[in-house]
Order: structure tokens, then C-alpha cells, then sequence
């Protein structure tokens, strides 16, 4: 039996979540600003960044990888790409 951990903490206007349960994790992090998820389960891995002028939602699955980026300037979307190649580097 695969033993299940829960953890919630609040900080000001900071929520983050964490659950673990046997090889799968799955953590939120919500700010005023910013969103943060990440599922990783047994066969599907899932990233989320959700700003104000950010979005990166990365899926992988057994069909493939999913990358979608959504950058309102070419900082950014230069940026956006660089997280991108990092997440996708730690999903392996």
C-alpha cells in the first residue's frame, strides 16, 4: 500500500499544495501573480505556468509531448522557450 502525503500551506496571499502518493506528485503553487501546477503521475506529466504576460502548459504522455507557449513579448517568449527545454529535460 502506497502511503499518501498531504501538505497545505498558506502565507499571505502564497497557497501551495503538495499531495504524494506512491510515485505520483502533484504540486500547486498560487500567487497574486502567478500559477504553478505539476502532475506527475505514472504515465502522464503535466506543467502549467499561468502569469500575467507568461502561459506555459506542457503534456507528456504515451502519444507524445505537448508544448504550448503563450508570451505577449519576444522576451518573454524567448524566455518561455528556455523554461520549456528544462521542464521537458526533468520529465525524461
Amino acid at each position: 500500500m502506497a502511503k499518501k502525503v498531504k501538505v497545505d500551506l498558506e502565507i499571505g496571499e502564497t497557497k501551495v499544495k503538495v499531495s504524494k502518493e506512491g510515485k505520483d506528485l502533484e504540486v500547486n503553487v498560487d500567487t497574486k501573480n502567478i500559477d504553478v501546477e505539476i502532475h506527475n503521475h505514472k504515465d502522464k506529466k503535466e506543467f502549467k505556468y499561468d502569469g500575467k504576460k507568461l502561459d506555459i502548459d506542457i503534456k507528456k504522455d504515451a502519444e507524445g509531448v505537448q508544448v504550448t507557449l503563450d508570451a505577449q513579448t519576444g522576451l518573454l517568449k524567448w524566455i518561455g522557450k528556455i523554461i520549456s527545454k528544462v521542464v521537458l529535460r526533468r520529465f525524461k
